[in-house]
């Protein structure tokens, strides 16, 4: 559990090699928050996250506008789980 008490926020999280990377750093003990423009790959990647036994929150947002993308995941963060809300 190299990444126990850790959040991994990775873009592209819903799909593809996101998804693997946000699965691999959950087996590793990361809580984690997946960003993806794919609105409708966000809820079935987060369950499969989750069920390797870590909290994961999917945000919808377009990475490629850099602030906008920070600020919706902060803002979800604030709004989100108690425990990714703590950090």
């Amino acid at each position: 559990m190299k990444l126990k008490d850790k959040v991994a926020l990775i873009t592209g999280g819903a799909q593809g090699l996101g998804k693997s990377i946000a699965l691999a750093m959950a087996r590793e003990g990361a809580d984690t928050v997946i960003c993806d423009i794919n609105e409708a790959a966000l809820p079935d990647a987060a369950k499969e996250i989750e069920a390797v036994g870590r909290t994961c929150l999917g945000v919808r947002c377009d990475c490629f506008f850099e602030r906008k993308a920070l600020a919706i995941c902060t803002s979800r963060l604030s709004n989100g789980s108690a425990r990714l809300a703590s950090l």
